[in-house]
């Protein structure tokens, strides 16, 4: 009789106490630097190569046209302007998320259209492999994808606005 009671007598629920990640690793100050170097360090590279597509339409063309891409000046001219908004969004850490797969995708359908097609990736009497510069160029747009732009960006910004926000409805409900 005694088990009957105790298994009709109803259990206490008890929620778990949440989780509140107050900092990110990659906001605080040696991952925020980090981060900001490499959004300059690409943001560079990226804006040169954008440029030299658009201030040389004919021979970004004829490059993408020895390429199976389709309308090769069109894709010319969309690669260009991609890589100098992608630049600018990696400049202000605006958008970082979006930026990384635009940098991984510009970096994989080059080597997936371009490099490493068909045909091998290592070329004889060549040191490496053909493509080096565009598979960099794929990781570093994933890892953006996935970690975003660290704490020195305007989405950290506009992350810790929300928060705050998200914290004054908060305590004006409690109050």
């Amino acid at each position: 009789r005694a088990t009957a009671l105790a298994a009709a007598a109803p259990v206490p629920q008890v929620a778990p106490e949440p989780v509140i990640v107050h900092k990110r690793t990659n906001d605080k100050f040696w991952g925020s630097v980090a981060l900001f170097l490499l959004r300059l360090v690409l943001a560079a590279i990226l804006a040169v190569r954008g440029l030299n597509l658009l201030t040389d339409i004919p021979a970004a063309q004829a490059m993408f046209a020895k390429t199976i891409i389709p309308y090769p000046g069109i894709m010319a001219i969309v690669t260009g302007v991609a890589a100098l908004l992608i630049a600018l969004s990696l400049i202000l850490g605006l958008f970082t998320r979006l930026a990384g797969l635009g940098i991984a995708l510009i970096g994989g359908g080059a080597l997936a259209f371009v490099y490493w097609g068909a045909w091998s990736p290592f070329v004889a009497g060549r040191p490496g492999f053909l493509g080096d510069y565009e598979l960099l160029l794929t990781g570093v747009g994933v890892l953006l994808l996935c970690i975003g732009a660290g704490g020195w960006s305007l989405d950290h910004s506009i992350r810790a606005g929300r928060e705050r926000n998200k914290a004054e409805r908060v305590d004006s409900d409690q109050g």
